[in-house]
């Protein structure tokens, strides 16, 4: 097994966070970690030709003002990729889309679909994710629908902790997952941990949580659930995740 480079950049989280909490020119922006939160991705096997991933994301800011209520923030995005021999090379697949949404390819041949002003909260998957992949000299073409979505993540333990002992990331059962993959950020690093699909909690010990400093940080739980597709003798990926993130204060 080993971890496909996944790069799904973590401004464009912060961007929605920012602007949904911006109510006018004097607002002050939401605090961010260093690292920031990611869409983290699972471990799949090493001869996949390419993943595809619908990613449901929900998340509350670290920072509530009082008076105001408190809301999660929505968003569904897309991301694609057909990693070459060469590492750090993806193939060009033409083009992509999900559920006729198309997706954007960068320099890097790293497909994604973007919130923009016309969709600020992106994709709203009411169904299971259907893609299209037109090909290229290097991938085939092909059509694939995705499992459903593992039931939505709700976080149930405190959002405020101290790093100098362990701490417990608890969530309600999730149905329909795979694996769940539990997740501190914090201002200096992040901790994670992969478990099976009906867990519903993981214990950080001190000693991990000292290396990711205190400050703001997040907490975060990731349910996804795997298709493996064949075509052309070639193995793709679909994989889906619903993600939890709420902003924390680690202290």
């Amino acid at each position: 097994m080993k971890k496909i480079p996944f790069i799904l950049s973590c401004i464009l989280l912060v961007t929605v966070l920012i602007s949904s909490c911006k109510k006018d020119d004097t607002t002050t922006p939401t605090p961010t970690p260093t690292p920031s939160p990611s869409n983290p991705i699972p471990s799949i096997p090493s001869n996949v030709a390419g993943v595809l991933v619908a990613i449901q994301t929900q998340t509350k800011p670290p920072i509530v003002i009082p008076g105001m209520p408190i809301q999660m923030i929505n968003v569904g995005l897309a991301v694609a990729m057909f990693p070459s021999s060469t590492s750090g090379v993806n193939y060009n697949a033409g083009n992509i889309s999900v559920n006729t949404f198309p997706l954007t390819k960068d320099t890097s041949n790293m497909y994604m679909y973007q919130p923009g002003a016309a969709n600020p909260l992106g994709l709203e998957f009411t169904s299971p994710p259907s893609w299209t992949v037109s090909g290229s000299a290097n991938v085939p073409a092909f059509n694939a629908t995705a499992n459903s979505f593992p039931t939505d993540v709700n976080v149930t333990s405190s959002a405020t902790f101290s790093i100098a002992s362990s701490y417990t990331l608890t969530c309600d059962l999730v149905t329909g997952a795979d694996s769940l993959i539990f997740s501190v950020y914090g201002p200096k690093a992040f901790v994670t941990k992969s478990k099976a699909g009906n867990s519903t909690s993981h214990t950080f010990t001190a000693a991990e949580l000292a290396t990711v400093g205190s400050g703001f940080g997040y907490i975060q739980v990731t349910a996804y659930k795997l298709k493996p597709v064949v075509n052309s003798n070639k193995t793709y990926w679909l994989i889906n995740e619903n993600v939890a993130t709420i902003g924390a204060t680690l202290q």
